[in-house]
């Protein structure tokens, strides 16, 4: 089972390190969610090249975030398959 893994930064001076990025990867897609981006302060937000790029979710929790990135990513993947599925080879 693929894991979510803590990509924040931190300082050394930070005494409580409270993660607010994190990365999953399956094959070559990789989904990141990140809390307090500095222009979207107090909201998670999603990275997933090709499909999003800093798309806000919300004021929602950790888990919701990473719950509804997975989501979001499958959706696209669908309609990309589709798409593709529906393409004839010439």
């Amino acid at each position: 089972m693929t894991k979510w893994i803590d990509s924040s930064s931190y300082s050394r001076n930070d005494k409580e390190r409270i993660p607010n990025i994190w990365k999953i990867k399956f094959g070559a897609v990789s989904i990141t969610v990140a809390y307090g981006h500095v222009t979207y302060a107090k909201q998670w937000i999603i990275r997933c090249d090709p499909f999003f790029d800093n798309k806000q979710l919300g004021n929602i929790s950790e888990a919701e975030a990473k719950t509804l990135a997975i989501k979001m990513v499958k959706d696209q993947l669908s309609i990309a398959l589709q798409e593709i599925s529906q393409e004839r080879v010439l």
